[in-house]
């Protein structure tokens, strides 16, 4: 892809990566964040799973100590949600 799309996937990216660790987690908000319309979002990743899951891999691939302080809340939130989900499914397997 061009520079101009590589400059719009990492503003999305930053941006998104900051509004999720602000709680915020709509598509319109991103694109507020972003400064793009919430076509350009959509365009670029098809569904709030897929930018989230771009999100986490990005903060996940940059060295501990360079990362910042919203990528580190992403990684741990997402850690979270993830040990509620197995804990609240293996509660389910054990009641049946």
């Amino acid at each position: 892809m061009g520079q101009v799309a590589d400059r719009n996937r990492d503003n999305i990216i930053n941006s998104a990566v900051k509004c999720y660790a602000n709680g915020k987690t709509t598509i319109r908000e991103i694109a507020e964040e972003a400064g793009l319309p919430k076509a350009n979002i959509h365009y670029y990743y098809k569904s709030a799973n897929k930018l989230y899951s771009a999100c986490l891999n990005h903060a996940k691939a940059i060295p501990t100590e360079n990362r910042s302080d919203e990528q580190v809340a992403l990684i741990a939130m997402d850690y979270i949600k993830n040990r509620e989900f197995y804990s609240a499914a293996r509660a389910l397997l054990k009641q049946n």
